[in-house]
């Protein structure tokens, strides 16, 4: 699918040129790390935190948390002796080792509005907040203002 395919679909769908940029191309990652297991299923894009139990990591519950990236994998929990993990959907088994960028720019969703420049925060899913509304850790920036979406570019270094 090229650009104008893209402005295309958008026209006809009336999604804007963010919800289909989002699905995946629209990240740049300055690093990450592969050192940790997920025991929760999680959506990729979701913040997830260092978890009690060794090496492993979640949802964020508060904000006394140590945070450790954003998951760029979904985590399912399927029964492994009638499927099988589709590779092409970029899917992890529960239990399974997850990659975890630690620095870099996404296109992501959030309930909240963002202006260029706004601190960007967490809730208890691992959704990104604005920081100044719901006073959470800042972990990064708004890159963008939130489209009619609500998606926004943000930076993220924790």
């Amino acid at each position: 699918m090229n650009l104008d395919d893209i402005v295309e679909s958008c026209e006809e769908t009336g999604k804007s040129i963010q919800h289909y940029v989002s699905m995946g191309v629209s990240r740049d990652i300055s690093s990450y790390d592969n050192g940790y297991f997920c025991t929760e299923t999680l959506s990729r894009g979701t913040i997830v935190a260092h978890q009690p139990r060794c090496n492993t990591v979640g949802k964020p519950y508060g904000n006394k948390t140590d945070i450790v990236g954003i998951l760029l994998s979904d985590v399912v929990n399927i029964d492994m002796t009638r499927n099988h993990i589709n590779w092409n959907k970029d899917e992890v088994q529960m239990g399974g080792k997850v990659s975890i960028a630690t620095n870099g720019k996404f296109t992501l969703t959030s309930p909240d509005k963002f202006d260029v420049g706004d601190y960007v925060g967490y809730d208890n899913n691992g959704s990104i907040r604005n920081a100044k509304k719901s006073h959470t850790s800042i972990i990064g920036t708004a890159l963008s203002s939130s489209d009619i979406d609500n998606f926004v570019k943000v930076h993220i270094h924790v």
